[in-house]
């Protein structure tokens, strides 16, 4: 079986058997690794497959954690009549990525785009938004203004 490699910015190959240490920096958007081979020169990597390397990272998914039983990622939308409606799907696990943020996962993988609503009733957005329970949530003004906002923003992408 072939060794996987990564690719630094000067166009090296390196397998990934090979890669002694790595470290993401958020400031830079960067990838630095050190080699066996090399000892202590570092590595640069800001690309990876054309895409930025933080995309990359944010997918690469290390470990998966199951969600207690009832928790829920959200869905919010403004219908046609300016109605706000949430809907609900179960959170099956949590994904710790190689970026190092671990991100609820849904039916269709790891999402960071909805609150998730834990068993407890308390909903939490992103890693700064919290509700003591789901109507709370559906009462603030930035909920509102996010499920008005992606209605738009659908629209303009189906016309």
């Amino acid at each position: 079986m072939a060794d996987m490699s990564i690719q630094d910015d000067e166009g090296w190959q390196y397998p990934l058997s090979e890669i002694t240490s790595w470290r993401y920096n958020y400031h830079t958007k960067t990838v630095s690794f050190m080699t066996r081979a090399d000892g202590e020169r570092l590595h640069v990597i800001t690309k990876c497959h054309g895409d930025p390397i933080e995309n990359q990272m944010s997918k690469t998914i290390i470990a998966v954690i199951a969600a207690e039983p009832g928790t829920l990622l959200l869905d919010t939308s403004a219908d046609d009549d300016g109605v706000i409606r949430t809907h609900a799907e179960p959170c099956i696990a949590w994904a710790v990525c190689a970026d190092g943020i671990v991100r609820p996962c849904g039916l269709e993988g790891p999402d960071e785009d909805h609150p998730v609503e834990f068993p407890s009733g308390a909903v939490q957005f992103a890693y700064d938004c919290w509700w003591p329970n789901r109507t709370e949530y559906e009462a603030d003004p930035r909920h509102i203004e996010a499920a008005e906002q992606r209605k738009a923003k659908a629209k303009v992408v189906g016309t």
